[in-house]
């Protein structure tokens, strides 16, 4: 599932956010969309089961903890825009199964949220990111708006006092 929020009418962040050199604008819009984002990370974590007995990454809880935001490098992107991917993050949390390969919880993030067959049994769809991301979408759009205007006056309080 890939969603995107695309902010329109934002002029006054643009402008408020252009005073910043370019890294410090996107650390200031990661930072906003991290505190948006954790609740989505909270639930989805929540949704799956805990860990139980037995040593494969996912029942050891290998894959629940493997869920979080990752920023991503994209070169298209434009000065004021930073990409984050909300799910089980790769090269996180590997395990070696039984039979000694190196398994990565990134990998086991469709089957887990969409079901799969596993040696002809079909194993029911836990479907964590989506209940997550329906349960707080709107709060998340709340949420980021709020960290990013409060992240800026902060940030512009700290350039007042250096200048």
């Amino acid at each position: 599932m890939s969603v995107t929020i695309v902010a329109t009418g934002a002029e006054q962040v643009i402008a408020a956010l252009e005073v910043f050199k370019l890294s410090k604008q996107r650390a200031i819009l990661s930072n906003a969309a991290r505190k948006a984002l954790a609740p989505i990370v909270k639930t989805a974590r929540s949704v799956l089961p805990a860990a139980g007995s037995g040593s494969s990454g996912f029942n050891s809880g290998k894959y629940k903890k493997s869920i979080g935001v990752k920023q991503v490098s994209v070169r298209k992107t434009g000065p004021n825009q930073i990409v984050l991917l909300v799910g089980p993050r790769p090269n996180k949390f590997k395990w070696t199964d039984s039979k000694g390969k190196v398994r990565d919880p990134y990998f086991y993030g469709i089957p887990v949220e969409y079901g799969h067959v596993t040696n002809g049994v079909k194993v029911p769809a836990i479907p964590a990111m989506r209940i997550a991301y329906e349960k707080h979408k709107n709060e998340a759009i709340t949420v980021f708006t709020a960290a990013l205007w409060s992240k800026i006056s902060l940030e512009l309080q700290k350039r007042a006092r250096v200048h």
